[in-house]
C-alpha cells in the first residue's frame, strides 16, 4: 500500500462503489457477473487507486452486491402487485404489437442507441417474427445516469426520444415522427403512467416512474 493511500481514501472509494452497486441493483439491467466485471474494470483503470488496494475494493464490492440484492428482495416483498415497471412493460408490449419499439434503458447515449437499434430489432424479432415487417416507429430512453439517480431513490424521470422508421423525407418526416410520439404517450398513459410532452418535435417525452423492478 502506498503512503499516499489513507483509510479516508479507501472509505471514499468504497462509498462510490457502494452507490454504483445500489443503483445498478435497483435498475435491474445487469446480472451479477456483468456488474462485477464492469466495476472491476473501473477499479483496475482508476489511477488514483494503488494496485495493492484494488483487490480489497473488489472484495468489498462483491460483499456489497450480496447485501444490496438481499435489501432489494426484502423491499420487493412489500411492493404493490403492479409497479410502474410492470406498467412500463405492458406499454412496451402494446406498442410493439402496433409496430413501435420502445427500447427501455438503451445504450449510453442517443447516438449509440440509434446505431444499435437495428440489432435490437433483430434481437426482438427472434421472438416476434412479424416485427420487422410491421415496424414503423421507435422510442427509447437511455441508461445514462439512471443508476446514479436510483442510488438516491426510486422516483425518477426519464426522457424518451422517438421517431418514424418508414423512411419519410423532408417535410413529411416531422408529422410522421410526431404521430409516433403521440402513440407512445397514449400507450404510456393508458398503462397508468405519467407523461409530460408539449407535442413538440424538439422536445423529448418526459416519463415519471417509481422504479421498482422486481428481481428475477
Amino acid at each position: 500500500m502506498t503512503a499516499d493511500w489513507t483509510p479516508e481514501d479507501e472509505a471514499t472509494w468504497q462509498s462510490t462503489f457502494e452507490r454504483q452497486v445500489r443503483g445498478e441493483v435497483r435498475l435491474g439491467h445487469q446480472d451479477d457477473e456483468d456488474l462485477l466485471s464492469g466495476i472491476g474494470d473501473w477499479i483496475d483503470d482508476e489511477d488514483e487507486i494503488p494496485d495493492p488496494a484494488k483487490d480489497g475494493l473488489k472484495a468489498h464490492v462483491r460483499s456489497r452486491l450480496a447485501a444490496e440484492r438481499a435489501i432489494l428482495a426484502s423491499e420487493a416483498a412489500a411492493w404493490p402487485q403492479t409497479t410502474d415497471c410492470d406498467r412500463l412493460d405492458a406499454a412496451i408490449a402494446s406498442l410493439q404489437d402496433d409496430g413501435i419499439v420502445l427500447w427501455a434503458v438503451s445504450p449510453c447515449c442517443n447516438t449509440c442507441t440509434m446505431a444499435e437499434f437495428p440489432d435490437y430489432v433483430e434481437f426482438l424479432a427472434k421472438e416476434d417474427a412479424g416485427l420487422e415487417t410491421r415496424l414503423r416507429g421507435y422510442a427509447y430512453f437511455i441508461e445514462q445516469n439512471m443508476a446514479d439517480s436510483l442510488a438516491e431513490g426510486t422516483d425518477i424521470h426519464v426522457y424518451l426520444g422517438y421517431g418514424s422508421t418508414r423512411g419519410e423525407e423532408g417535410d413529411a418526416y416531422p408529422s410522421a415522427a410526431l404521430a409516433i410520439g403521440r402513440e407512445v404517450v397514449a400507450a404510456l398513459d393508458a398503462a397508468g403512467l405519467t407523461t409530460d410532452w408539449p407535442e413538440d418535435l424538439g422536445k423529448k417525452i418526459q416519463l415519471s416512474l417509481d422504479w421498482k423492478r422486481r428481481p428475477e
